[in-house]
């Protein structure tokens, strides 16, 4: 589904209040500054149409450049192939599961790349805020502490 930029943001901000996420990445190579402009409008229209928790701050906005890397998405999804193969990654249900993991069934073999690209920021960035601790048992690894178990449960 097309979506404008405004729209979109809109939409990750709402998952953000409803996963209580305390970061939103978002691959800005293109458009530059103008994202810090269009995710605080989003905000703005989200806090004014919904009912986003008083004790529920906004999330820290995080710019990610694909150019910085000086890889295209083929060779930085297989970067991220490692860890899924490892059974390091699990996917959360909830309501784009489905719109992600038929992306990566097909990512990097025919395109859109898009959702699997973005798929690679998120664990991108999630990796190096708190690397893996590789001697825990397989069990005890889990999607962020945000994530609402009663409503949607952990996937591998």
């Amino acid at each position: 589904e097309r979506m404008t930029p405004q729209t979109a943001i809109l939409q990750a901000l709402r998952w953000c209040v409803d996963f209580r996420a305390q970061t939103l990445i978002v691959e800005t190579d293109q458009g530059g500054k103008t994202w810090d402009s269009v995710v605080n409008e989003a905000w703005r229209i989200l806090t004014e149409t919904t009912n986003v928790p008083k004790d529920y701050r906004r999330p820290r906005f995080v710019e990610q450049r694909a150019g910085k890397l000086q890889e295209n998405k083929t060779e930085r999804g297989l970067r991220m192939l490692t860890d899924y193969e490892k059974g390091l990654v699990y996917h959360v249900n909830g309501p784009t599961t489905h719109v992600l993991e038929r992306a990566l069934k097909r990512a990097f073999v025919r395109k859109p790349f898009d959702a699997a690209d973005c798929a690679f920021w998120a664990w991108f960035v999630l990796r190096q805020m708190a690397p893996i601790d590789r001697t825990r048992k397989r069990e005890t690894h889990y999607v962020g502490k945000y994530a609402p178990a009663q409503r949607y449960q952990r996937r591998r």
